[in-house]
This record gives C-alpha cells, structure tokens and sequence, in this order.
C-alpha cells in the first residue's frame, strides 16, 4: 500500500468514527439541508462510506429518470406495460375471478342481510349525509364469527375514519374497551 492510500484509509478510518457519533449530520449535495447519516444511501466507494445526496433527493432524481425513460419511449412503456398486465392476468387467472366473485359475494350479502321491514333506499339515504372523513360503520357486524348484523338503518353509526379502521369487524363491547386503553382521545376525536 501506497502512503497515499494509507493516508486515505486513514482518514476513511478516521471519518467513520466521527460519524459513529448519536445525531451526526451532512450537508446534502443537491437540496443543502443538514440531515442524519442515516438519512443518506450507502456508497462504499465514498469518503464517508455515504453518498453525497440524501435519499430525498436521490429518490426525486431516479423518479424523474424513470419518467424520462417512459416519455422518450411512450409506444414501448404502453406495449410492455400491456403485456405485462396481460401476462399477470393469464397466470393468475383463477386469483382475478376470486376477486371478482369475493366482491360479489360481498355485495350479495349486504343486499340480503336487509330485512323485510326495512329498504335499501332508507339504508342508502344514510350513506348520502356523511361528512368527509367519516364512516359509515355497523355497530354489529353483517359478517363476523359470532354474531350476524343486519344492514338496517338501526345497525348503522357514523365513526371517524380512524375509529372505524379501529374497531374493524370487532363487536361492540370489544372495540371501544380496546380502543380506550391504547389512545382514549381517539374514541371521541378520531
């Protein structure tokens, strides 16, 4: 080894262990914001061990890549995608169909959990009044391992968004027990 490369591995040496140090900060090559060593992709080659740009700016730059490549070559991108798409749905035929029929299914069982007393217009009309990032959600569930709900106006309750993604397809007395524990302002605000 030469002197000028042990001079190098030296402060390569040297280098790594400064950075070794909690909160050690680079200046990004291309957007100039001081961020953490582990906000930048690895490059053994480099001085730090790190690349120069932080991975914002080099996932913007490859993004920006991609979308040159496709527009230089429009015809080519649509062809492959299409027979990408094509290839994807000829060998998983079968898993499409189950997709198609599992909606299906759904749709089938929320159509015939509303009983006679009551319409699928008055169920609707419930839909219809539901601010932004609200739910409308079913106190018991139409499908569940216990208990089957009905899709009636009197099963149904309108949750903020978070809530509902909380309680899922949990009973009652379960969800809100659960919920209470983990964050209890999220059962009033969402």
């Amino acid at each position: 080894m030469t002197s000028i490369e042990s001079d190098r591995a030296f402060i390569k040496q040297h280098l790594l262990n400064i950075r070794i140090g909690v909160g050690s900060k680079k200046k990004c090559g291309d957007c100039g914001e001081l961020r953490l060593y582990s906000e930048y992709h690895k490059e053994p080659r480099g001085l730090l061990g790190i690349r120069s740009d932080c991975r914002y700016c080099a996932s913007r730059k490859r993004a920006a890549a991609a979308k040159l490549r496709r527009l230089a070559d429009v015809e080519g991108y649509r062809a492959r995608e299409r027979e990408r798409h094509r290839a994807a749905y000829h060998d998983n035929k079968n898993g499409f169909k189950d997709k198609v029929f599992a909606r299906c299914a759904a749709r089938r069982v929320a159509t015939r959990s509303v009983p006679p007393w009551d319409s699928m217009e008055n169920v609707s009309k419930v839909y219809e009044g539901v601010p932004k990032g609200m739910h409308v959600d079913h106190i018991y569930p139409v499908k569940s391992k216990y208990v089957c709900g009905l899709h009636t106006v009197a099963n149904l309750q309108v949750l903020p968004a978070a809530v509902n993604h909380a309680k899922g397809n949990k009973l009652p007395g379960e969800w809100a027990h659960e919920l209470w524990e983990s964050d209890p302002l999220k059962v009033f605000y969402g």
